[in-house]
C-alpha cells in the first residue's frame, strides 16, 4: 500500500492527472460550442398561419418562408373542399429553416367505402358496425318478426 501512496506523489502521476483534466475541459468545450453551431441554437423562423386558407394559397406562403410540407386530405362533410382545416406546427410556433408542416385538408370528394353486411344481426351491433365504417344509421322501419331488434334488410342510399 505504501508503493502506492508513494507513486501518487510522483510528478509523473500529476502531470498525467493535469494532462487527463485539461483533456476532459478541453473536449467538453469543444462539444459545447460545436453543438450549438450545429443546432444553430437560437436561429429559426415563425410558422405563418395557413389554416383556413385554400391549399394554393397556404402552400404559397409556406414556401415563401422557406418551410416544406406535406399534405393530408380528410373528409368533412360540412366545410368546404380544398380549404386547410389543420396545421402541425401550430401557427406562430418558432422552428429551424426546412421544417415540414403536416397539412390537413378537406377532401373534394367522398371517400368510397364498402356497405357492411349487418343483416340478421341485432340493432346495436349493426349500428356499432355502420359507425366503424363511417356510416350513419338512416331511417329504421320495424316489422313483425319472431326475432326482436335484428336487421332483417338492408338498403344503402
Amino acid at each position: 500500500m505504501s508503493k502506492f501512496i508513494e507513486y501518487l506523489k510522483t510528478s509523473s502521476f500529476r502531470n498525467t492527472l493535469i494532462a487527463a483534466f485539461v483533456t476532459v475541459i478541453i473536449l467538453v468545450g469543444a462539444a459545447f460550442f460545436s453543438l450549438r453551431y450545429y443546432t444553430k441554437h437560437g436561429e429559426g423562423l415563425s410558422v405563418p398561419q395557413v389554416k383556413g386558407l385554400i391549399l394554393a394559397q397556404a402552400v404559397q406562403k409556406l414556401e415563401d418562408a422557406g418551410l416544406k410540407y406535406e399534405i393530408d386530405s380528410v373528409f368533412i362533410m360540412d366545410k368546404p373542399p380544398g380549404f386547410v382545416i389543420d396545421q402541425d406546427p401550430d401557427a406562430n410556433t418558432f422552428v429551424k429553416d426546412n421544417r415540414t408542416v403536416y397539412l390537413t385538408i378537406n377532401a373534394g370528394k367522398i371517400p368510397d367505402t364498402n356497405f357492411p353486411n349487418i343483416e340478421f344481426k341485432n340493432l346495436r351491433e349493426a349500428t356499432a358496425i355502420l359507425e366503424s365504417s363511417r356510416l350513419k344509421l338512416g331511417d329504421t322501419t320495424y316489422k313483425a318478426d319472431i326475432s326482436r331488434d335484428v336487421v332483417l334488410e338492408t338498403s344503402f342510399g
